[in-house]
């Protein structure tokens, strides 16, 4: 780790040349990936209603989640990862949070970013409230990929009361520059245009847990209105329980699988607001091992689902995404199966 410290000195000392952040620019973090249709695009919110098979009774949620800065200097960026849900599940719950930020750029050069963040923890969960009881520490890299479209890998240190945590993961952020003025964008794509939803993967660990997630996943534009599309997922985890005596349990663990497909198909082209129609597969496996019962169980899941939508153009490769959805599961090893609609609201990248 010293090392590493001594690394980052260096490297800001001898920075030299133009600036990747700036004054005004605004940072969009695309960590939150949405569930109805694969490939996924990055969540910024959506809307779910399904009908419950044992009540009969009809189940809405809402939900919203922004992660985004604004640079106030050019090395300075403060912003904030929000979020709110509404569920109507047991009654009508609420919960919300707002995690505060402040990140500075060491090395601030257009074809690399070195940056240390600091933060804290705003929100309730159910009845429980929680503030200021929490420290974020954060290091990490940003790599241009695309014209505006950063790839982020980084080393995250969560200090709470009771089990502290280490992270390690990469992701995608945009970056969004005042727009030039008297440009309107359209949406760019064509055949061999590369379309980007949410990716991120992680690895944390803290006292006695270790868990794993990676989503990955996109779409390759056939012709120039035909794109077809793969995402995958994986999950993993492993932890262990004290008991009364607080000796600790052989470790229960779990894994996860969720690979899925589709195709989407543009009725426009080469406007700011382009109208779409896709449809999708899916099959999720998920294995569990308790301590208790030495045999692994597992849940199967295969579903199709199918909608339409909008994306409308911020620049000529990043487009926000409205997408209703109607998804149904064809077999469903959980007592829990239903078919349920929404609506996903997102982000989605071009790459050329």
């Amino acid at each position: 780790m010293r090392t590493y410290l001594y690394l980052l000195v260096l490297i800001f000392i001898s920075t030299s040349g133009a600036a990747q952040i700036q004054r005004g620019d605004r940072l969009i973090v695309l960590n939150n990936s949405s569930g109805l249709v694969p490939p996924s695009p990055v969540r910024l919110g959506n809307l779910s209603v399904a009908k419950d098979p044992f009540t009969d009774q009809t189940e809405v949620g809402l939900g919203f989640d922004l992660t985004a800065g604004y640079a106030v200097l050019d090395r300075v960026l403060v912003g904030a990862a929000t979020g709110v849900g509404v569920s109507s599940q047991d009654g009508v719950t609420g919960n919300y949070y707002l995690n505060p930020f402040a990140r500075y750029y060491f090395l601030n050069r257009p074809d690399l970013g070195v940056f240390g963040q600091v933060g804290t923890n705003i929100g309730r969960y159910g009845n429980n409230h929680s503030a200021l009881n929490r420290l974020d520490l954060e290091a990490g890299l940003q790599i241009p990929i695309a014209e505006g479209l950063l790839l982020t890998p980084a080393i995250s240190y969560f200090a709470t009361s009771g089990r502290n945590m280490v992270s390690l993961g990469a992701g995608l952020e945009l970056l969004l520059t005042p727009s030039t003025e008297g440009k309107k964008p359209v949406g760019n794509f064509k055949k061999g245009t590369i379309a980007l939803g949410g990716q991120n993967g992680w690895v944390r660990r803290r006292r006695r847990i270790i868990d794993l997630n990676v989503q990955v996943g996109g779409q390759y534009f056939l012709t120039d209105r035909l794109a077809g599309g793969v995402q995958l997922g994986l999950m993993f985890g492993r932890f262990a329980v004290p008991d009364n005596a607080n000796a600790v349990r052989p470790a229960n663990s779990y894994v996860g699988v969720d690979i899925g497909a589709g195709v989407r198909y543009y009725l426009t082209q080469q406007k700011r607001l382009v109208w779409f129609l896709d449809g999708g597969a899916g099959h999720m496996r998920q294995w569990y091992k308790s301590a208790v019962n030495p045999e692994t169980s597992a849940t199967n899941s295969t579903y199709l689902s199918v909608g339409g939508g909008a994306q409308y153009f911020l620049r000529d490769n990043v487009a926000l995404e409205v997408t209703p959805q109607l998804r149904t599961y064809l077999s469903d090893d959980r007592p829990d199966r239903r078919t349920s609609t929404g609506i996903n609201f997102g982000f989605r990248v071009m790459l050329e």
